[in-house]
């Protein structure tokens, strides 16, 4: 039976100008782990071509079955043999565009660079999908860059990180939306804290009573995007890495975030700033006990500046955070696990129409 192999370069430049899973902080808006696709070097009017053989079944500057815009502008998208689809984005509205039903061959031209869409200049986006698509990652989208790049004898790109997966720590157990609530008591007065984890496709939340820690977790990073916890007038958000999403214990990572803090009154800006920091994935206890609960896989993570641990964070596969400590000698940690179903979910505040 006929496999997918694409044969031919979808432009008349072998050069590539954005990879796959690039830039995250530009794509976490739009629900991504990063860039979905594969930028190839395509001039303004220069052609395009199928990279293997298949059956035309959009050609369009909308999201298929809607009305609505895409931000590919226009664009074609090719069925191939094995459940694979090709999308090719950011074309020229002009008579090189194939049909609706149009079988093409691999290498014939299906379109003209133009500059359509969500684009900052003449490319060309090459998208790909093959369902169930790669883990993490919505819409059925999988990596190009094994399929395309040895067309140029590009090496292909460097295997996934080996470790442990953190994802399994900030979701839900078994793609449940909402996870089992935990109580935490703290030692300086604050009252109870009802945490419970959240999950709306790649966004976890870390829920705390009403305030909440939302990331993104990504095919290779872990974003803390915003947190409202910090106290009852303020919320911050951030721009970088978090974490990488597989580490092993005792690696380190090094980051640099940009911070800025907003009023939950007015939705003022307070305060903004880069902060340098490093992260160290201590343990991952197998069995680990805490006001005589007993839990099973909890990561253990240090928080450190300048060579000084300020904050310990533990968290529990499928829980969240249970554990939290400061160098000051502030602490909060798991009191009681609550029945499943015994009580209600955590309702999510909303601050200046974010949620």
């Amino acid at each position: 039976p006929a496999t997918f192999k694409p044969t031919q370069w979808p432009t008349e430049y072998k050069e590539t100008t954005q990879r796959w899973g690039a830039n995250p902080q530009n794509y976490s808006q739009f629900g991504l782990p990063g860039h979905d696709g594969l930028d190839i070097r395509a001039p303004l009017n220069s052609k395009i071509f199928a990279v293997a053989g298949g059956t035309v079944f959009y050609v369009g500057d909308r999201i298929p079955g809607t009305g609505t815009v895409s931000n590919l502008g226009w664009h074609v998208r090719i069925n191939h043999v094995d459940g694979f689809e090709t999308i090719y984005a950011h074309l020229a509205n002009d008579s090189f565009l194939p049909r609706y039903g149009q079988y093409v061959s691999a290498g014939q031209r299906i379109g003209t660079s133009g500059n359509t869409g969500n684009s900052t200049g003449a490319h060309l986006h090459l998208g790909m999908k093959k369902p169930p698509g790669d883990y993490g990652w919505p819409y059925n989208l999988i990596n190009p860059e094994p399929y395309i790049l040895p067309l140029i004898g590009a090496p292909p790109p460097l295997p996934p990180p080996t470790g442990i997966d953190l994802a399994d720590f900030f979701f839900p157990a078994d793609s449940n939306l909402f996870g089992q609530i935990h109580i935490m008591k703290n030692n300086w007065g604050a009252g109870d804290e009802r945490v419970q984890l959240q999950r709306e496709g790649n966004f976890s939340y870390v829920t705390k009573n009403n305030n909440w820690e939302k990331r993104l977790v990504g095919s290779s990073f872990i974003d803390l995007l915003m947190d409202t916890s910090p106290s009852e007038s303020e919320y911050y958000t951030v721009s970088g890495h978090w974490l990488p999403r597989k580490m092993t214990v005792g690696q380190n990572f090094s980051r640099t975030e940009h911070v800025t803090f907003y009023s939950k009154a007015n939705c003022a800006v307070k305060a903004e700033y880069d902060a340098s920091s490093t992260i160290k994935f201590i343990n991952l206890h197998n069995t680990w006990t805490n006001n005589n609960i007993i839990l099973n896989n909890v990561a253990e993570f240090a928080w450190i500046i300048n060579g000084l641990e300020e904050e310990k964070y533990f968290f529990a596969k499928s829980l969240g955070l249970v554990k939290w400590t400061s160098r000051r000698g502030l602490e909060s940690s798991i009191w009681e696990l609550v029945p499943v179903g015994a009580q209600q979910n955590n309702k999510r505040g909303t601050w200046c129409g974010i949620s």
